[in-house]
């Protein structure tokens, strides 16, 4: 489909957004304002006490930050009056009734105007409960029953379901390289860059599935348009290893090089110097490596500190940490980490 006819499709056109200050959302929304300034509406739905509260924590949240410095040197000191010509904050709830929202008229609105959902909220907590019910956690756990409720009751409305595999930064637009807090690999990445990881688990043939932010958006964009006037419900998986697949050991290569030539600065001012990160590739091995090089060493600090009057207490504290680091990422990223499946392209004929 041509460019003009994609943005055609969005021109006039009321879209509501749940999870307004979340990643995706923002990085949507700001596609959106900047290719068709003739959008007739944004409803951003954000978790607040009033409407007003709502219209502030976007302001601070979404406006704000450097996701917009395109529209921003754009626009200069018209920027938010351009973004509140199109924008309505809401404040509401997606775990409610109706969002919460008890404005009768304005829910009445809302079912006569809007075109678009984008249902973009999410918690990314990762708590193991799930675990009771056979799913590595709770993340990926309400992800599919949300999935199981919109196709059990989406009735004749069009539904298209887009499954990114693990979201990363911006590749181009609005700019390259744009991203918020660290978020799936980028936690490992993090981690190891500020000396806190140096091993890690998974299988040599591991595919990390790793995809940046706006092709998300423009497959989440792509799927709107396609499919807007279908009464049917479909699913896009959305990644990149099809064509570009990259191993858990390159990735290993890359971010050893990385903090090598460009390493972390510290709340000092020092350079983190790091080494290579080891991979192993069964739990028995990691296991042995963790106790020798740590477990130990925390015992030994442990005895030294009862001994000599906590004189190692900082050092012990430190090495702690890097272990609690170490085991939270790997207990996190194990169900991923020895996934060697690929993604395959199929077509319905």
């Amino acid at each position: 489909m041509e460019l003009e006819g994609i943005l055609q499709f969005f021109e006039n056109k009321t879209i509501l957004v749940t999870g307004t200050t979340g990643f995706l959302a923002k990085v949507f929304v700001e596609k959106i304002l900047r290719v068709q300034p003739n959008v007739k509406r944004f409803s951003l739905l954000v978790r607040a006490s009033n409407n007003q509260a709502a219209t502030q924590r976007f302001r601070e949240e979404v406006i704000k930050k450097d996701i917009f410095r395109i529209l921003r040197n754009n626009l200069g000191a018209n920027l938010e009056s351009f973004i509140f010509e199109r924008v309505t904050p809401i404040s509401g709830d997606i775990s409610y009734e109706n969002f919460g929202i008890k404005d009768s008229i304005l829910i009445e609105e809302m079912w006569k105007d809007i075109d678009i959902v984008l249902n973009s909220a999410a918690t990314t907590n990762f708590d193991e409960r799930a675990k009771l019910y056979g799913w590595p956690n709770t993340y990926v756990y309400t992800k599919a029953l949300g999935e199981m409720l919109l196709e059990q009751f989406h009735q004749n409305l069009p539904l298209a379901i887009v499954r990114p595999t693990m979201v990363t930064s911006t590749y181009k637009e609005p700019f390259s390289g744009w991203i918020e807090g660290a978020r799936t690999i980028d936690g490992v990445i993090t981690a190891f860059g500020k000396g806190r990881l140096k091993s890690f688990l998974g299988h040599p043939n591991s595919i990390l599935d790793v995809i940046p932010a706006d092709m998300v958006v423009n497959s989440i964009i792509m799927a709107m348009v396609t499919h807007a006037n279908k009464s049917s419900q479909i699913i896009f998986h959305v990644g990149s290893s099809l064509r570009n697949p990259m191993k858990l050991p390159s990735l290993s290569d890359l971010i050893s090089l990385y903090f090598t030539q460009n390493p972390w600065i510290d709340r000092n001012g020092k350079s983190i110097k790091v080494s290579k990160l080891i991979v192993f590739s069964n739990i028995a091995t990691f296991q042995a490596y963790m106790a020798i090089r740590y477990k130990l060493p925390l015992k030994v600090l442990w005895l030294a500190n009862l001994m000599l009057c906590q004189y190692y207490r900082e050092i012990r504290i430190n090495l702690n940490r890097k272990v609690r680091v170490v085991m939270r990422m790997v207990d996190l990223y194990k169900p991923y980490a020895f996934f060697t499946a690929l993604m395959t392209l199929t077509q319905k004929i």
